[in-house]
């Protein structure tokens, strides 16, 4: 999983959200953890915009 994977919208916010989680650690980390974040972020924007939190009642009469 990675950030193409998301809408243009999906990744501006990511890349938003694991700058400032790359700030919040400062210069100690690790290029390791930081590729972590990267991983994590995308994966937590990907399953965002591909959740559909309607009841699988609802979602059947979608079908």
């Amino acid at each position: 999983m990675d950030f193409k994977n998301l809408s243009e919208l999906g990744q501006a916010q990511a890349c938003i959200a694991l700058s400032q989680l790359i700030a919040t650690n400062g210069f100690n980390l690790s290029e390791e953890k930081a590729k972590d974040l990267g991983v994590r972020v995308a994966q937590s924007f990907i399953a965002m915009e591909s959740y559909d939190g309607a009841p699988d009642d609802e979602r059947k009469r979608k079908d």
